[in-house]
């Protein structure tokens, strides 16, 4: 994290001016950081308000944010998302793979190969960022499996860097958390410190519907809260519905204003999966009519 609040920006090492504000905070800590960027042919493009991609020529390095005068990396693609073991599974997930370094959606591919008319996702795009972003929320979603699926037999605790990582990023549900105090894993300290946090995230969680993606899948293992006990079995409820508020409200981890909204939320995003349901089996219906 790099804090350029006073920091002199050099126009030589700038002169594009029709670099927005952020994309000069973050060429200038790159150009901090002793890399010549004209020499590895950086650049820097802002996606939204606050997302950044740093690339040069055809390699996209990494997505960073600012925030309150600070450069933060967001996601690390170059030197970690692409080099863990996991990358190429997780990003099946999202419908998109690589083809020869080219992201291209499932559905354009054929044999592994782009077709004829199929388009390349552009590497300034928030499209292309998106898969990047969530091929990341579903790596640490593979890693909170399983530290799940083994908690029961886990020696020790979880160390507090893990468990940061999950809760920040918000992968770990309040089911989880309260899972690994239930068997031990983490203790009163980091309990009494995460929790508020992991509460907040409640709702956005709610809304989130990539958590769907493992709900057939045999090895993935969630927590489910239907007894008195919380237990880890595969193929638990993975999306956040109903009975999983209603235990933390029943329970006294939430009030009843945030489980109110939650619940509104979980409404609407059945009602807006069903009325895709429907639209896929009209589709799936007219094509057969054709034949």
């Amino acid at each position: 994290m790099t804090n350029l609040k006073n920091s002199n920006i050099p126009n030589e090492n700038l002169e594009n001016s029709n670099l927005t504000p952020n994309e000069k905070i973050v060429l200038q800590g790159i150009i901090n950081s002793w890399i010549n960027i004209k020499e590895l042919n950086i650049e820097v493009k802002e996606l939204e308000n606050w997302i950044i991609a740093v690339k040069s020529k055809w390699t996209l390095h990494s997505y960073r944010k600012v925030v309150n005068w600070e450069i933060e990396t967001y996601l690390n693609i170059k030197n970690w998302l692409k080099k863990t073991e996991l990358f190429s599974d997780m990003l099946r997930y999202t419908w998109y793979e690589f083809v020869w370094e080219k992201l291209y959606k499932q559905e354009d591919l054929k044999n592994w190969v782009a077709k004829p008319e199929a388009k390349e996702i552009d590497m300034n795009s928030l499209e292309y960022f998106k898969v990047m972003d969530d091929t990341y929320f579903f790596d640490w979603c593979f890693y909170k499996n399983e530290y799940v699926r083994r908690s029961d037999t886990w020696e020790g605790e979880f160390d507090e860097k893990t468990i940061s990582n999950l809760v920040n990023y918000r992968n770990i549900r309040l089911k989880d958390f309260l899972y690994f105090k239930q068997v031990w894993r983490i203790n009163d300290e980091i309990y009494k410190k995460y929790l508020p946090i992991v509460k907040w995230n409640l709702l956005k969680q709610s809304t989130d519907t990539r958590y769907d993606v493992f709900e057939w899948e045999d090895l993935f293992y969630s927590v489910d809260v239907s007894g008195k006990e919380l237990k880890a079995v595969s193929k638990a409820e993975t999306d956040v519905k109903e009975n999983e508020i209603k235990y933390y409200f029943e329970n006294w981890y939430i009030d009843a204003e945030t489980a109110k909204k939650a619940l509104e939320i979980i409404k609407l995003k059945d009602e807006r999966e069903k009325w895709r349901d429907n639209i896929k089996r009209q589709s799936i219906n007219e094509r057969k009519n054709l034949f």
